[in-house]
């Protein structure tokens, strides 16, 4: 299962118009007003995210990727399979079926 269930501590999010506004969390995560992402990164603001992981059971092989040069944070090192910010109004689950098609 992807994400958190909707509840009073993890509201669905609210439609957003821009594909780049991620949810945020306050410390105690309560929901803050939608921010970009690199407003999100710059100020340290936890927002949701999901992770793929990828691995080969008959090889025990993790696939890993290599950052490219012009990413913001960690450029040129190695990361997990596939990764990326849930957007405003995005389902966990729509989004890792987006990173994982990218």
């Amino acid at each position: 299962m992807f994400g958190y269930p909707s509840s009073p501590l993890f509201p669905s999010p609210s439609l957003s118009p821009s594909p780049w506004v991620a949810n945020q969390f306050g410390q105690r995560p309560l929901p803050v007003p939608p921010s970009s992402r690199g407003d999100v990164h710059r100020d340290g603001d936890y927002h949701k995210a999901v992770h793929i992981w990828i691995f080969t059971e008959s090889t025990q092989e993790l696939l890993l990727q290599k950052r490219t040069d012009c990413k913001d944070s960690w450029p040129r090192l190695w990361d997990i399979s596939s990764a990326g910010h849930i957007s405003a109004g995005d389902s966990s689950l729509i989004t890792a079926q987006v990173q994982y098609f990218q």
